[in-house]
């Protein structure tokens, strides 16, 4: 059975004196003064805490690093992540020595991303062998054999961003040389709402 934990954006780790140690359900508690997030002043969920389950998981204080590995899926409101293999960084924030979230890195063959707002015609399903998700830029990133879907429409390419509070999408083939160059694919269906910008 997998390990679960659940806490909020503004973490804190627990103060072992190892800089790198195995973690256990309970060093991972949310803030206690903490409150629930109000679905009327955060409508898409951001603030809400964030569940994630995997087979083990290694923190290092001394990076404020949280290493998830097997199996791992992430849930945060409206957002999953899945893959083999997640790494989530955060910064010291004040005195107190609490982190905040900054940045979570999923690794698969492939890892996955899903958003799925209320409205169900603006779902988001995407899958590559890197996905970085920027927490504070609201910002996912893809990259190697990057995909996105979205209402039967697609799109391809060697890294793809897609901007999650704007709903935008830029796609790119690569650096540009001849042995990396991979180049965009686009489908849209006559009733999609996909609409890339192509870089």
């Amino acid at each position: 059975m997998g390990l679960l934990f659940v806490f909020f954006s503004n973490i804190a780790f627990s103060q072992d004196q190892n800089t790198s140690n195995e973690v256990e359900p309970d060093s991972f508690k949310e803030n206690s003064n903490a409150q629930s997030p109000s679905t009327n002043n955060d409508p898409d969920g951001r603030s809400a805490p964030i569940e994630i389950e995997a087979d083990s998981a290694e923190q290092n204080e001394t990076l404020g690093t949280i290493t998830y590995r097997g199996n791992v899926l992430i849930k945060q409101a409206e957002i999953s992540i899945q893959a083999e293999k997640v790494i989530i960084s955060s910064a010291k924030e004040g005195e107190a020595g609490k982190r905040q979230l900054n940045t979570i890195v999923a690794t698969g063959e492939p890892a996955s991303f899903t958003h799925n707002p209320v409205i169900a015609t603006q779902s988001v399903y995407a899958q590559a062998e890197t996905i970085v998700f920027n927490v504070q830029r609201d910002l996912i990133q893809l990259e190697k054999n990057a995909q996105l879907n979205q209402n039967q429409s697609s799109v391809q390419g060697s890294s793809i961003s897609y901007d999650i509070s704007k709903r935008r999408v830029n796609a790119n083939s690569g650096d540009g040389s001849s042995s990396s160059k991979q180049r965009v694919k686009t489908i849209i269906s006559p009733d999609g709402n996909l609409l890339p910008q192509i870089r």
